[in-house]
Formats: C-alpha cells, sequence, structure tokens
C-alpha cells in the first residue's frame, strides 16, 4: 500500500474517531491487504494509532477478490498476534456453516465471526452459530422471518406491489430453498401468501 495511501487510512480514522468516539464504539471493517497481505502490519499499525480497537477482517485481499487464498486462517492468525490484547477481532471469510465458524474462531483466536455471502442462502446461520446448532430451520421458523420481513416493510412504508413481486419473492428464495413446495406456492401467488402468513393460517 502506497505511503500516501496510509496517510489517508488514518486521516479517515482519526477524523471519524475524534467526531464520534464520546458517544459510539467504532469498528473497521478491512482486508489483510490490497495487492498483499505483507500490507496488513502498516494497516493495523495505523488503525491503532487512530485509537480503534474493534476489527472486522476478511482474510483476502482485495486484489484476491473471490479466489481463495493459501492458508488464509493463519492470516487472521498473525493479526490476532499484533493487537493489542484488549483489542476485538471478528474473522470474516468463507464462513457458510457452524463449523466453518467455530473453526475459524479456534484456530485463529478471533472473537466471533463475520458472516457475508452465505446470509443470502441462509438467514438463519448467524442463529445456528451463536445457538452451536446445525440442524435446518424448520418451516415455522422460516415462516416466521418472513412474518418479520412482512411486518418490517409495513412499517416502512415500502410494501407495494414491486416490493411484493420482487424483495418478498427474494426473500422467501432466501429462506426456502428453491424447490420447496412452499416457495412454489409463494411464487404463484405472493399476495395470497403475505395474507396467509400475516394471519398465521399457512399450516
Amino acid at each position: 500500500m502506497r505511503k500516501q495511501n496510509i496517510s489517508q487510512l488514518f486521516a479517515v480514522a482519526d477524523s471519524v474517531v475524534q467526531a464520534v468516539s464520546d458517544s459510539a464504539n467504532i469498528s473497521v471493517k478491512i482486508r489483510v491487504g490490497f495487492d498483499s497481505d505483507d500490507e496488513l502490519y502498516n494497516i493495523t499499525e495505523t488503525i491503532l494509532r487512530a485509537g480503534i480497537r474493534t476489527f472486522i477482517c476478511h482474510f483476502r485481499t482485495v486484489k484476491e477478490m473471490y479466489n481463495p487464498p493459501n492458508e488464509p486462517l493463519k492470516r487472521l492468525s498473525e493479526l490476532r498476534r499484533i493487537l493489542p490484547q484488549n483489542a476485538i477481532l471478528i474473522g470474516n471469510g468463507d464462513v457458510s456453516s457452524v463449523s466453518d465458524a467455530f473453526r475459524l474462531c479456534n484456530e485463529t483466536g478471533c472473537d466471533g465471526v463475520a458472516v457475508g455471502r452465505a446470509i443470502l442462502t441462509d438467514p438463519f446461520l448467524l442463529q445456528k452459530i451463536a445457538n452451536n446448532d446445525s440442524e435446518p430451520a424448520s418451516d415455522e421458523q422460516r415462516i416466521a422471518f418472513l412474518r418479520a420481513i412482512i411486518e418490517s416493510a409495513r412499517e416502512l412504508n415500502c410494501f407495494t406491489k414491486k416490493w411484493l413481486v420482487k424483495s418478498f419473492v427474494g426473500y422467501a428464495r432466501m429462506s426456502f430453498s428453491f424447490h420447496s413446495p412452499i416457495f412454489k406456492k409463494i411464487v404463484a401467488n405472493p399476495a395470497l401468501w403475505v395474507k396467509k402468513i400475516e394471519t398465521g393460517n399457512v399450516f
């Protein structure tokens, strides 16, 4: 990472800390580097110098995008090593199951995990990790998730026909598998299924 970019990083981090540190805990989401994980130390030292002590770190560099690096968890272990003991480290990268989450924490010393793309196909994953429970969500839990989505849409005044046929069906796809009989029924008549879900007349 160029020296000027490090300077910009410090300027931004320091400005945020100075502006809101009295009223909020500041965290930072980073990757281990832009071009190389060799940049990790300079990035970390710069952020610490600004006074931030909570890190959420993805184990890939920006340049690696979605390509799997060699021994990615060692990168998070190194970050844990160089951070002060009172710093919080949340690990991120390819966590798609309960076992992935526990492996990441156990092998790196991370205090927790952040989930990315996997939440789009399993919106219950964080709950499973918190409960150390790998069992699939029940249909009742899936319907409860959709009920909460509908309630939020109404509260935010975004419950429209467009929301119904796009967003609601998308959330239903997240909750149920594409081949689920319930999902197919929702796609066929989303308005009817909103009514069923809101009145508790699903099963």
